[in-house]
């Protein structure tokens, strides 16, 4: 929309003489500069800082989340669908169909031994071998320990 106060914006509504940016000098600071172009905050390692510090708040939801669901008895998906499966059906001599509460499940719901991994600029971690073996380097991985993993397994080895 254009309503960030970025300092071509602030030229253009006229509260500044220039646009350059503050940190390069580039003559046209935009949003799209301040975001991911400025050559200055790359250097500095401003953008990493901000994907890392997104990364951090995450992981700090999630280890908050996992517990949870970790303390919990692990659903048999194939049990929930026959459930699921007959309360969609009415009953022989039924007019209307019985009111069911919509339970919402999540992946989260089908195992107890959820783990969480993030990888930051100075702390990399290895996508476990164990569930795909490749050279990427995903942000953050949850993952359930693989079966015959001990339960305090390290997943990246």
């Amino acid at each position: 929309m254009n309503s960030v106060r970025t300092p071509d914006m602030l030229k253009l509504w006229g509260y500044v003489e220039s646009a350059a940016c503050k940190l390069c000098g580039a003559m046209q600071c935009t949003l799209h500069h301040i975001l991911v172009n400025c050559q200055h905050a790359l250097e500095q390692g401003r953008y990493t800082w901000r994907h890392d510090s997104v990364l951090m708040n995450i992981k700090h939801h999630m280890e908050n989340i996992l517990p949870v669901f970790n303390s919990r008895k692990p659903l048999i998906f194939a049990q929930v669908a026959k459930k699921n499966f007959h309360i969609s059906f009415m009953r022989e001599g039924q007019t209307k169909k019985l009111p069911t509460a919509a339970v919402r499940r999540g992946l989260l719901d089908y195992a107890n031994d959820w783990k969480i991994q993030v990888d930051f600029k100075n702390k990399s971690t290895v996508f476990p071998p164990v569930i795909c073996a490749t050279s990427q380097r995903p942000d953050v991985l949850v993952c359930f320990v693989p079966y015959g993993y001990p339960s305090g397994a390290d997943l990246s080895r």
